[in-house]
């Protein structure tokens, strides 16, 4: 969210929404309305509805795949706005600029471990992210079901970058699926990431090069540490490098393919694995509990 000059909030909808795809479900909810109560009103055009949309709304826009929000930019682009001396302004611009500078560092050594890659046959590179959450059905909920949840189904994703192609396989977990009382949490991230590498792993790659994002929570801590220092010690690499992208600035591979995912989920029935041939997706511990680590 940011703010413009009147103050006035930007609201972003998700990457897999569009003006049309509102447009279906306003009409859809409109037509049940219609029957429930034996009416027959003529609903307005798409092209009517968008007209509308952007005169009335136009703070509400929709977030592209390949976009970064970051808090830390927009605080400093309220604050500039909002300080009239020029030291103070000075001073703003100065730490803004250094804190895009640092991301687009980070953003520039991304890019060169996998330029790395295409070139050097013992190198493997993967990153790894949740998406957000979707619901099953996806659909339009009337009449007695209105207020009720939809069904949770969770999405993990680790992409491997080898000889400059990308491949990426998705855990889909329901929510009946997590371990009571945990949420997203390290030892549920670092199970799929154990089972990805155990799976996919080659005997003539030396480095792994990993990148993620810097959520202490799932990514940097201690157990992660002594997860990739096992692997390390079991031999699996000679060297594996860690690499936690600039908070704010976290939009990589993983993103583009969970953006392919909802654009699909959002236009048919849920089948994530019809998204793109190299974006595949499995049951979490084929939908029987809980992967345990054993290395």
């Amino acid at each position: 969210m940011r703010l413009q000059d009147s103050s006035d909030p930007f609201i972003y909808l998700p990457t897999d929404k569009s003006i049309s795809s509102i447009y279906k479900e306003f009409k859809y909810h409109l037509n049940s309305l219609n029957s429930e109560n034996d009416q027959s009103e003529i609903i307005i055009s798409l092209e009517t509805f968008r007209r509308l949309w952007n005169g009335t709304k136009p703070t509400i826009k929709f977030q592209t795949h390949a976009s970064d929000l970051c808090d830390t930019c927009e605080d400093f682009r309220i604050k500039l706005r909002a300080s009239s001396d020029e030291d103070e302004q000075a001073n703003i611009e100065f730490k803004h600029k250094e804190h895009v500078t640092t991301a687009d560092l980070e953003r520039q050594h991304y890019n060169n471990i996998i330029n790395k890659g295409k070139n050097d046959p013992t190198i493997t590179h993967i990153c790894y992210d949740w998406a957000q959450s979707v619901g099953a059905p996806y659909s339009q909920q009337v009449g007695a079901i209105y207020f009720k949840s939809s069904f949770t189904i969770h999405l993990f994703g680790v992409c491997k970058t080898n000889n400059g192609e990308n491949n990426q396989l998705n855990f889909t977990i329901g929510e009946n699926e997590m371990l009571e009382g945990t949420h997203k949490g390290t030892n549920i991230t670092l199970n799929m990431v154990y089972h990805f590498l155990k799976t996919n792993r080659h005997v003539d790659k030396k480095h792994l090069y990993v990148t993620c994002d810097n959520c202490s929570g799932q990514n940097k801590n201690n157990l992660s540490l002594w997860f990739w220092s096992r692997l390390a010690m079991l031999s699996w690499y000679e060297n594996i490098y860690i690499n936690f992208m600039i908070p704010g600035h976290t939009k990589f591979i993983c993103d583009s393919f969970f953006g392919l995912i909802k654009k699909k989920y959002g236009d048919r029935r849920i089948n994530i694995n019809d998204s793109s041939w190299n974006n595949k997706s499995i049951r979490y511990n084929d939908g029987v509990g809980t992967i345990l680590i054993n290395c």
